[in-house]
Formats: structure tokens, sequence, C-alpha cells
């Protein structure tokens, strides 16, 4: 029996913006994990990875060499983002951004354009 995502049909919305745009990520997944991040017990917690890699058109890869990601967790307040290193070498240690998490899609958008062309600080603005 498949297990439901509930942030599952969100996470879609937002792909689904993103290629409208032609800034589909090179690769996304949603999960839920099970975390137990104070050692008292385990939780659940839902998440979902957008990557774009440093070859994707719409990345400054002189500023993204390796690309970058954008994070969707149930136990944060907004979205992150992160860059990775080059090589498949993983990735820097992500930020917030000024972006909630039930964000409308069109603005999840708004905010990955800024972020491709190497302007985060524009996020939220």
């Amino acid at each position: 029996m498949a297990v439901s995502l509930p942030h599952k049909p969100y996470i879609l919305s937002v792909r689904d913006a993103l290629e409208a745009v032609e800034l589909e990520p090179d690769y996304w997944r949603v999960s839920d994990e099970e975390i137990d991040p104070r050692g008292d017990g385990c939780t659940t917690m839902d998440s979902a990875v957008l990557l774009w890699s440093g070859t994707h058109p719409a990345v400054n890869s002189d500023e993204y060499p390796g690309g970058l990601l954008l994070l969707w967790e149930s136990s944060a307040g907004d979205w992150q983002w992160a860059r990775c290193r080059p090589g498949d070498d993983g990735n820097e240690t992500p930020e917030f951004l000024s972006l909630p998490l039930d964000a409308a899609p069109e603005r999840v958008v708004e905010a990955v354009r800024a972020i491709l062309s190497g302007h985060p600080e524009q996020v939220g603005q």
C-alpha cells in the first residue's frame, strides 16, 4: 500500500509552476523521514528537496558552479536554500528565506528566479 505524503500536492503545484516558466528543477523529491533530533523518541518530518545543477540553463553558473537546492521541511518556519558544492560533494549549510512554507507557488517561483540569478537577498522584498 502506498503511503500518502500530505505535502506532496503542494510541492507538485510548486514544481508545476516552475515548469510553466521553464525553471523546473533537475531533480526533486518528497519524503517523510523518522527523525530523533532531541533523543527523546522518533517523530516524522515531512520534507522536500528541489535541485538545480550547475549546468541548468537558468542557473548563474559563475555564482553556483555546483548548482543549488531548495528545501521544504515541516519543522522549519520558512523555505531554505543552499549552494551545492561542485563535484557532488554535498551542499553548504542551508539558509532560511523570507518565504513561508505555505507560500503561493507563484511566490516560490519569484524566489527561485532571484536565487538562480545570484540574488537570494531579494527574496521577500
